[in-house]
């Protein structure tokens, strides 16, 4: 049976629904160091983030979801990731649409001017957008 190490306790209310879904699938909730240490050994899949330690003691790892899309600091915290077997995806676009969104509004406070009171709209410079 496939196990997969699921570390991060905000995920808490969807993993019932995983368990629901995949019953072929091991599911362990591991949110502490010492949960993770203790089922990281023989695990085959992680969602979350390793300590290299954790990492070198992963025997049976394939494959490691990590939470954001960026991942420099996985491969700088745990350089020998890059040389393993083991395949590394990423949380990409997941908070793409939020940004676009936060980023739209600013543009339209800061060009109108309203209810912004940030250096870049108030001051005597400011430039029209």
């Amino acid at each position: 049976m496939t196990k997969v190490l699921l570390i991060p306790e905000w995920g808490d209310e969807h993993y019932a629904q995983l368990k629901k879904r995949h019953p072929g699938v091991e599911f362990i909730e591991a949110h502490g160091l010492g949960d993770v240490d203790r089922h990281i050994v023989d695990s085959d899949a992680v969602f979350g983030y390793l300590t290299p330690d954790q990492f070198d003691s992963a025997k049976s790892l394939k494959w490691m979801q990590v939470l954001g899309a960026g991942m420099e600091s996985v491969f700088t915290r745990i350089p020998q990731i890059a040389q393993s077997d083991v395949v590394v995806t990423n949380g990409r676009g997941a908070g793409a649409p939020i940004i676009g969104e936060h980023a739209l509004a600013g543009y339209a406070i800061c060009s109108r001017q309203s209810a912004c009171d940030c250096e870049r709209c108030v001051s005597p410079r400011r430039t029209s957008i």
